[in-house]
């Protein structure tokens, strides 16, 4: 489940810029998302359930409170936009990818964050993890079945909800990967047509300016060697 990502995080005196990403999930969001702890402990299936007001710290957080010693911010009460959360665990730090931090983030039960930010508009992921890739088609196949049961789906109707892979995700990125070069390769190109064009006119201003100069060395008889070195050397000066 995901809040938003305009979330400030607060302790002490010091406080986070309002960037922060916040999910809400249950005791295996951790498991199925590829998330490790760095200090402290996992959600439980009791808080989860009962909404409890506990949250667990992605590294770049804790380490605006705690600098180096990110892992110290476990047992402490930070606030989020404003309301109280315990901290239980911080999150092993997962680096950047296209320039986006994954660590600026707080996990919450999923339940704590459609009480206390999502209300009535919170809407929900449900996440199916195997042990095998190649059980994975026949896995979806399962859950939609299973789905569609829960949601009073007709025979005749389509699936009125989205299934999706991992590796689609990954597919979308590498075709995003993929524009993304296509696009630096024709701004490349159209700079270096442009830089191009400016050097001619550059060359035809030169040797126009020099049109009278040419004619006298080539009526005192200077032969095309001459002018061609004349012309060089003015330009290197």
């Amino acid at each position: 489940m995901f809040g938003n990502r305009s979330n400030t995080v607060s302790f002490s005196d010091k406080k986070t810029s309002p960037n922060v990403m916040m999910f809400g999930g249950d005791e295996k969001y951790l498991e199925l998302n590829g998330y490790t702890l760095l200090n402290g402990r996992n959600l439980t299936l009791q808080e989860v359930r009962n909404g409890q007001n506990v949250c667990i710290l992605g590294y770049d957080v804790a380490k605006k409170f705690f600098d180096e010693a990110a892992d110290k911010a476990v047992g402490k009460t930070v606030r989020i936009n404003n309301l109280p959360y315990l901290v239980l665990g911080v999150l092993d730090s997962r680096g950047s990818t296209f320039g986006f931090s994954r660590d600026n983030m707080v996990i919450i039960g999923y339940r704590s964050l459609a009480k206390n930010f999502a209300g009535n508009n919170a809407s929900y992921v449900l996440a199916v993890k195997v042990d095998d890739i190649n059980k994975m088609n026949e896995a979806m196949g399962e859950a939609e079945a299973l789905f569609r049961g829960v949601r009073k789906t007709l025979i005749t109707e389509e699936s009125n909800f989205v299934m999706d892979k991992s590796d689609s995700m990954v597919e979308r990125a590498m075709n995003s990967l993929g524009f993304l070069t296509i696009s630096a390769t024709v701004i490349g190109l159209i700079t270096l047509i442009g830089a191009a064009i400016g050097l001619m006119n550059i060359m035809l201003v030169s040797v126009a300016e020099r049109t009278k100069e040419v004619g006298l060395i080539k009526a005192i008889g200077g032969k095309s060697k001459v002018v061609k070195s004349n012309f060089c050397l003015k330009q290197s000066l």
